[in-house]
């Protein structure tokens, strides 16, 4: 009786440690890179600023619990990476946001997504 209540309670405990793996945070993350040219409607860089573009970050939470966050937006460059955005969020279950939409020359660029928690 004692080793099937043992191995009922490791199969419990062996369950729930899988769901918790399984439910990492950035894995609600669905993100949505965009670039627009100056002349676009949707940037965030001035009409007369022609040879800039505009790098909008938009992200989707698809799980059932709030999720939150740090984006680094940074210019990639052999000598060293400057930091061009970093932006905290809040994202609610469900929903999309906006997270950064920053203007800047249209070279190697990239981004960072951390400290992410429920």
């Amino acid at each position: 009786m004692n080793n099937i209540l043992a191995a009922r309670v490791l199969c419990a405990f062996v369950s729930v440690s899988a769901l918790s793996v399984s439910a990492e945070p950035e894995s609600c993350l669905d993100w949505k890179v965009e670039t627009f040219s100056a002349s676009s409607a949707q940037s965030s860089c001035s009409y007369f600023n022609s040879n800039k573009v505009s790098t909008r970050f938009r992200v989707r939470n698809v799980c059932d619990t709030k999720v939150s966050g740090v984006l680094s937006y940074y210019k990639e460059d052999l000598n060293n990476k400057s930091v061009m955005n970093v932006q905290s969020f809040v994202v609610s279950p469900g929903a999309s946001r906006d997270i950064a939409n920053p203007c800047g020359m249209q070279n190697s660029a990239a981004y960072q997504v951390s400290q992410v928690t429920f």
